[in-house]
């Protein structure tokens, strides 16, 4: 909170995400709670272990930069073809859920064409916290420039969101 406020003032920007106490706290949600701690956690140790196995097939390439970069690129291109949310660092996807526009994901994708039935939404979102994870792997073991905070954020608001 004191970084938000500490940009908001030197910086003059608007705030990035905006958080907001929803509802009341119940007890009655403790089981969703948990639940989603536990879904939040296989989560991480699939985020982990996915990328260390894909890394390990960037190996072979680790003394070409320019093959390794190839291969991450037509890898993270054809990901992106696919998923149009993966491009960028994905605030801005995180934002539509925030929002509450989660059918806005789909309009550029190839499932489009399907329209934005409620359970399409709902697959198209989980698909996009687990294919995300091969996207940032690719980027960063391709040799691109990157980290893990900001996708991590991604898959957290979309493993949240699917929940």
């Amino acid at each position: 909170m004191v970084g938000a406020l500490c940009s908001r003032i030197i910086l003059r920007e608007e705030l990035l995400f905006f958080a907001d106490q929803l509802g009341v706290f119940a007890a009655s949600h403790v089981p969703f709670y948990i639940l989603l701690g536990i879904l939040t956690g296989l989560m991480s140790v699939y985020y982990s272990r996915a990328a260390w196995r894909i890394e390990a097939l960037f190996e072979p390439f680790q003394d070409q930069p320019y093959r390794r970069a190839l291969v991450g690129g037509v890898l993270l291109g054809l990901l992106i073809m696919l998923f149009p949310p993966l491009f960028g660092e994905g605030y801005g996807a995180v934002k539509l859920l925030e929002s509450g526009k989660p059918e806005a994901l789909l309009q550029d994708s190839w499932l489009s064409f399907f329209g934005t039935n409620e359970w399409l939404v709902l697959g198209f979102v989980g698909m996009l916290a687990l294919v995300k994870v091969a996207a940032t792997t690719f980027t960063i073991a391709g040799g691109g420039n990157g980290g893990n905070f900001a996708p991590s954020m991604f898959v957290g608001a979309h493993v949240g969101f699917f929940f």
